[in-house]
């Protein structure tokens, strides 16, 4: 392997082991570079503090890691990449317990964090779900609020789709690749597309050509989670995905906001769950937009 800058080698960490901010503090705590890092031995690895398989997959899949093919993959695509260390790296990502060491983004990055709200809610959306919606985004926009969600199906396309006919800034956080074969749900990709070219701003942690595995949205949520000041769960089940985002939301000390569910519809008690564990009741708009007016 040629010798790269230490940007690449973010990279090439990320595609062989999918590494986690710890396992980069480890790295860099015990060779000073990611570049020193990628060269050491299978047992200078294995001291630094990686577990012995990691240290062992690494190695292996080093063998034959060509990063020719992935820089070129990127460039074709108009990927970016966005490391720790860089100064336009959210500092409300950063300041959370495990941020991810590079993330890859099409877009701009130019977003203002402060003025940002994540927004989720239940892939089967229901007709109520959609009347929120279109009733809280809009106004929100008109506040300069950017709004973050995970663009599934159901509440999550719903927002970022309203944010954009509103002309407002949306920020989609992936769960697989951001390469084009690798967008998930696949039939969304027009609408990275849109988000795209309404200066809004996609992201993954995960390297290219990565599928949307089920056990990548768990940890996609950390990051919808910690974009931002606060959380709006529109409408969610007592097990869903967006219970999970509220609960890292929470252990990031970000303020949770839940509109009220109907009480007889148990599919959608998640909300009223958060309510009594002591989240933001959002009957109107304002509940909301006080946030930024404390």
């Amino acid at each position: 392997m040629k010798n790269y800058n230490e940007r690449i080698y973010y990279i090439a960490f990320n595609c062989l082991i999918n590494f986690t901010y710890q396992q980069y503090k480890l790295l860099l705590k015990s060779f000073g570079s990611l570049t020193k890092a990628f060269f050491s031995s299978y047992s200078d690895l294995l001291k630094s503090g990686l577990n012995s398989k990691t240290v062992f997959s690494f190695v292996e899949k080093r063998k034959n890691f060509d990063i020719e093919r992935v820089l070129n993959q990127i460039e074709k695509e108009k990927i970016q990449i966005c490391i720790f260390s860089d100064i336009n790296y959210p500092k409300l990502l950063k300041n959370i317990y495990n941020p991810p060491p590079l993330f890859y983004y099409k877009g701009n990055l130019d977003i203002n964090w402060d003025y940002s709200l994540s927004v989720v809610g239940s892939r089967k959306m229901t007709s109520y779900g959609e009347k929120i919606a279109f009733s809280l985004i809009p106004p929100l926009i008109q506040n300069n609020i950017a709004i973050i969600s995970g663009l599934a199906i159901g509440i999550d396309s719903m927002a970022h789709r309203i944010t954009i006919d509103n002309k407002g800034k949306t920020i989609a956080i992936l769960g697989s690749g951001l390469d084009y074969y690798s967008i998930y749900p696949s039939f969304n990709k027009s609408l990275v597309d849109e988000i795209i070219k309404n200066d809004g701003l996609v992201i993954s942690e995960f390297p290219l050509k990565t599928p949307a595995f089920p056990y990548n949205f768990p940890q996609r949520n950390r990051i919808i989670a910690g974009l931002s000041k606060a959380i709006l769960i529109i409408e969610a089940s007592q097990k869903s995905g967006s219970l999970i985002t509220a609960k890292h939301a929470l252990e990031e000390g970000r303020e949770v906001l839940s509109v009220p569910a109907d009480i007889f519809n148990e599919a959608y008690n998640g909300n009223n769950y958060l309510i009594k564990k002591g989240a933001v009741v959002v009957n109107k708009i304002d509940d909301i937009l006080d946030l930024w007016c404390k």
